[in-house]
């Protein structure tokens, strides 16, 4: 059997069998707009969103498409199991999938949604969920921050504007997005806010050095500094992370105790638009970041040390979203014109 016969054929299994190739398989995602986020429970079921009211779901390694009843743009999703996923996008858009729909009968004249819409408390351009359980998840918008609390969207005390990538761990709640400026220009507050749920915030303040370091110090004084946007952020459960953003910068979370939050080198100067990860039974833990004209980096981590890595995925397409199963085993990655990639380990 061939490398490309045995690659469909594990793709149908669903599985990284013995004797499957590993690394990035490109998959069929059976559209041509682009895909903005994805989720993956393990390797057989995903789901992705994207422009359009586009939903799509993996199962039986095949992509199909489930009606959303929105042609709305659609940027994030995050579930729980095979039947409960929630999508946000434009326009307060959020919708439920609780599994399949039992259709009517008599069967109506057009088609009923595979999703139901949930209310929104706010209506925000939502453009990224994740949570901890069936019943609370926090949604970043260009706007402010809400939680769904398993049937609705609420308000939230919010952590400045346009709180673009989220993330929650256990009872610890990540919020990133651009520097909060003053009138006059002036960053009065950082772009990645860390909080417990239901209290209050705290804000830091990643920061990038325009010139080449001195020593591993920024010769410039921190007026001279970059503010970059921040895309995205994952952390374990063990409190070690990465946090990505504009440029192609990376940080190491947990921030430093004191000092200057400078990124880790990654070669890359494109922004880097989404990263996850998952966490390794000696403590360590492995993540990948993807973002424009192809980017992708895998980053390894443990005890404060980062050790950044271009990721071989083949692609000149801008990548939108990744997620990475529990196990590490399977991870798939989103982006223009409809791609999709799976990693196979």
């Amino acid at each position: 059997m061939n490398r490309g016969v045995r690659a469909l054929w594990c793709l149908a299994a669903g599985l990284a069998l013995a004797g499957c190739p590993s690394g990035w398989v490109t998959e069929d995602s059976g559209v041509d707009v682009d895909l903005r986020g994805v989720w993956t429970l393990d390797g057989e079921t995903a789901f992705a969103v994207g422009q359009g009211g586009t939903v799509l779901m993996r199962e039986g390694g095949k992509w199909r498409q489930l009606r959303s009843g929105t042609a709305n743009d659609l940027y994030g999703v995050w579930g729980t199991s095979a039947t409960h996923a929630v999508v946000v996008g434009d326009a307060g858009t959020a919708l439920q999938w609780d599994g399949p729909v039992e259709p009517p009968d008599p069967p109506p004249p057009e088609p009923l949604p595979d999703l139901r819409a949930l209310s929104s408390q706010t209506p925000a351009n939502f453009r990224d969920i994740h949570g901890s359980s069936a019943s609370w998840a926090l949604i970043g918008s260009e706007t402010s921050l809400q939680y769904y609390n398993g049937s609705e969207l609420r308000d939230i005390s919010n952590c400045g504007v346009q709180r673009i990538g989220v993330h929650v761990v256990q009872d610890t709640v990540f919020a990133a997005g651009p520097p909060e400026l003053d009138d006059e220009g002036t960053v009065v507050g950082g772009g990645l806010c860390m909080g417990v749920i239901n209290t209050s915030w705290t804000r830091y303040d990643p920061v990038a050095c325009p010139v080449e370091l001195e020593a591993g110090v920024c010769p410039l004084p921190d007026t001279q500094l970059d503010h970059p946007v921040l895309w995205g952020v994952w952390v374990g459960e063990g409190n070690q992370g990465v946090v990505v953003g504009s440029a192609g910068y990376v940080w190491g979370w947990p921030a430093p105790e004191a000092g200057t939050w400078l990124p880790q080198p990654s070669k890359l100067t494109t922004d880097l638009r989404a990263v996850d990860g998952h966490e390794q039974a000696d403590g360590s833990f492995e993540a990948y970041a993807v973002g424009d004209y192809g980017a992708a980096l895998r980053i390894k981590g443990r005890g404060g040390r980062l050790e950044v890595s271009g990721e071989p995925i083949d692609a000149n397409e801008n990548l939108y979203g990744v997620s990475v199963s529990p196990d590490g085993a399977h991870a798939f990655v989103v982006g223009a014109r409809g791609v999709i990639f799976h990693l196979f380990r």
